[in-house]
């Protein structure tokens, strides 16, 4: 009966052990899940704010080429009205504004 006995709280700690050792690596393994989700939204993001930041660096410039072209639209036309001023810039801008 004693050996029995001796091996009862020797099987009981290894199987704290065990459910210790699944504890710790449950808990690295939510930790690196966490970590690569969190890496693959940022890397998603940067991606999606580089195309805004392209597009309005193009948007912007667009504009000041528009804008510095247009001392050369008075200089052709110095009797310029408003109409055929928002005809021009509407054939400039187009549909950007």
């Amino acid at each position: 009966m004693r050996p029995f006995i001796a091996t009862k709280p020797v099987f009981n700690s290894m199987i704290a052990i065990i459910a210790l050792l699944i504890l710790v690596a449950a808990t690295y393994l939510d930790y690196v899940i966490q970590d690569r989700h969190k890496n693959a939204l940022l890397a998603e993001t940067q991606q999606h704010l580089s195309i805004l930041h392209n597009n309005l660096v193009t948007n912007l410039q667009n504009h000041i080429q528009i804008v510095r072209g247009l001392p050369g639209l008075f200089a052709v036309n110095p009797d310029l009205t408003q109409q055929q001023f928002a005809i021009a810039m509407q054939h400039l801008i187009g549909e950007h504004t």
